[in-house]
């Protein structure tokens, strides 16, 4: 008799803090001024193109689309000195640092939704935690998604949101990781007509309960791990590269 994967047992898991440590691997776009383009910087990779994707850790260019799943989503706030003040990370805050009273959104000479804490930046970045399928083996990594990325991470938490199981589990809440995704890259172009790669997630594909169980057990497991390892504000301060890694012309820093 074929095992098939409790569902049930984790209903909704992971769903709680949808739109809502230690530095984890990460997955990175290449853009035009992208160190690993630059032959004279310590990061350059040769053969890398803009709109490439990278694996910090062996700082491989991967085959486009990269198999995914999701797995958590943490919203959090990121305060950031200005860059003409000599920039750098301040600290990590949860959503409610917009109740405190040197909080402000929009200024006449800054964009329109630039939002503030006294005089430094407030980034909203939404830390998505995520099995990626490299070399044929599921690993953990975390896109840190922040101002032009969160296109990409709102749309992704929509089509997560509306999934629903259509079968005999039609009553049970998927939970996070119940589908893969195809994670690519795709050209935009800012206000001023500048252009970048952002990230595009989609074809979806449901896991099977039977058999795709030893995928989903794996997913399962690593619920807990990016309890573990996601930014929290309470936590010490993380390096930059945690903080808001986000299209490099789009970036603070």
């Amino acid at each position: 008799m074929s095992e098939t994967f409790d569902i049930a047992k984790h209903a909704g898991t992971g769903v709680d803090e949808l739109d809502a440590g230690s530095k984890m691997p990460q997955l990175k776009i290449i853009q035009d001024m992208s160190p690993q383009k630059n032959k004279k910087k310590e990061e350059y990779i040769e053969g890398c193109d803009t709109g490439d994707i990278i694996f910090t850790v062996t700082d491989e260019i991967l085959p486009s689309p990269v198999t995914i799943i999701p797995i958590r989503v943490k919203s959090l706030y990121v305060e950031w000195t200005p860059r003409s003040e000599g920039g750098g990370l301040v600290a990590i805050h949860d959503l409610s640092i917009t109740t405190h009273p040197s909080y402000e959104k929009g200024r006449k000479d800054k964009p329109k939704y630039a939002e503030w804490l006294g005089n430094n930046e407030l980034h909203m970045t939404h830390y998505w935690f995520f099995l990626a399928k490299i070399n044929d083996e599921w690993v953990e990594t975390m896109i840190p998604m922040a101002k032009s990325q969160l296109k990409s991470s709102r749309a992704l938490q929509g089509a997560i949101q509306k999934f629903r199981y259509t079968d005999e589990n039609k009553d049970i809440a998927p939970p996070l990781f119940a589908r893969t995704f195809e994670l690519t890259t795709e050209y935009e172009e800012n206000a001023n007509g500048e252009g970048y790669y952002n990230w595009r997630v989609g074809n979806p594909t449901v896991l099977d309960l039977t058999a795709d169980v030893a995928t989903l057990e794996r997913a399962a497991k690593a619920v807990d791990d990016a309890k573990a390892s996601l930014p929290s504000p309470d936590a010490p301060k993380p390096q930059p590269a945690l903080a808001g890694d986000v299209a490099d012309e789009d970036s603070p820093y």
